[in-house]
């Protein structure tokens, strides 16, 4: 069957020039996170924001936890290097069980 037929394109290539979220529905774009925590071998959890010890909520992207181990991957989508720093430290003081973050 051909176009004419009434068969549509999979997807218009001007959708996806520079737009790659077109290549995944909407509710499933969280795998990649989810896969990469897996890949550090940390369980992923859902929370939009974590409380640090100063009370401030930061927004993170994904989270992973490793209980034996005890470490806590946090990922974020800050860009600025001093603002992930805070971050972190401010994490790591709201969680002192983790030796790591």
């Amino acid at each position: 069957m051909s176009q004419k037929e009434g068969l549509k394109p999979l997807h218009d290539a001007s959708d996806c020039m520079l737009d790659f979220g077109c290549m995944t529905p909407p509710n499933e774009t969280g795998y990649f996170w989810r896969n990469l925590l897996r890949a550090v071998e940390v369980e992923p959890r859902e929370a939009p924001w974590l409380r640090g010890s100063s009370g401030i909520d930061h927004r993170i992207t994904a989270i992973g936890v490793d209980k034996a181990r005890r470490r806590v991957v946090v990922i974020s989508s800050v860009g600025d290097p001093r603002t992930a720093a805070f971050i972190q430290s401010d994490l790591q003081l709201a969680i002192p069980r983790s030796p790591r973050i």
